[in-house]
């Protein structure tokens, strides 16, 4: 537990919280409004920009909330990795969009079939009739 002296004042949380939401809303919505902040502190360091932009961008990335296509994506390839198992990405991508048009998401199913490259429809084998018991 940290002691009462080392935590800022209410008025310092106040001015943290601020810097805080200024940083996310305006200066990390992408890597070019970070470089521009950064330049607007450092204008004649244009070289370290270009030197720093990457790191800037990594920051703008994780400010930024990913796509749910981003999500998609990012939950096949760690369930997987290898590349070369398509038939099971495929069927796991299949029965994913099964369950979520079991929760009367019919679109963001028809769009992870897209995604993945699948038919747009539905298997016949399943009825929609809400979601499957475990």
């Amino acid at each position: 537990k940290a002691h009462p002296w080392l935590l800022p004042s209410d008025g310092d949380w106040q001015q943290i919280r601020a810097r805080c939401d200024y940083l996310r809303h305006d200066v990390l919505t992408n890597v070019g409004n970070a470089v521009a902040w950064w330049l607007a502190r450092h204008p004649d360091d244009v070289e370290k920009a270009c030197e720093i932009a990457p790191a800037l961008d990594c920051l703008a990335r994780v400010r930024t909330p990913l796509t749910w296509e981003e999500c998609v994506t990012g939950l096949l390839a760690t369930m997987f990795p290898d590349t070369s198992d398509t038939a099971a990405r495929a069927t796991f991508a299949t029965y994913f969009a099964q369950n979520v048009e079991d929760w009367k998401r019919d679109e963001l199913a028809i769009r992870i079939r897209q995604l993945e490259g699948l038919s747009a429809s539905r298997s016949a084998s399943r009825n929609g009739d809400g979601p499957r018991s475990l």
